[in-house]
This record gives structure tokens, C-alpha cells and sequence, in this order.
């Protein structure tokens, strides 16, 4: 990915400008304009990020980081 987002974070980029310039880097590495809605499972594969769905009662979602991450 072109940008340092967390670079860009630490100088006070909002997380909306941050999605934005993600996405615009995103599309750039697919080599193809974005397709809305925009499927987040898809990108996650495509950026080569492991999850697994699972079940959880009395959560709408979590994020559980991968050991040693």
C-alpha cells in the first residue's frame, strides 16, 4: 500500500480521511474502481488477512488479534 497510515494518524489524519485514502489504495492495488457496497470479507483476503467467523452471544463483533500479533 502507496500510504504510512500510521504516519498519517499520528499527524492527525481523521479515520475518515484515513478509510478514504485506504480505499483510493485499495482500488489501485486491485487495478479496478471499487464496487460499493464494498464487501470487508474480501478485502481482508485480499490483503492476505486471516479471520475466522464465529459465534459470540453477547457480541455484535469482536477482533481477537492472532498470538504473538
Amino acid at each position: 500500500m502507496a500510504a504510512d497510515y500510521v504516519k498519517l494518524a499520528e499527524n492527525g489524519v481523521t479515520a475518515e480521511h484515513l478509510a478514504n485514502i485506504f480505499l483510493k489504495d485499495y482500488a489501485e492495488l486491485k487495478g479496478r474502481e471499487l464496487i460499493f457496497p464494498i464487501n470487508p470479507f474480501q478485502m481482508l483476503t485480499d490483503m492476505g488477512v486471516t479471520f475466522v467467523l464465529r459465534p459470540f452471544k453477547k457480541y455484535e463483533g469482536i477482533y481477537i488479534p492472532a498470538a504473538g500479533a
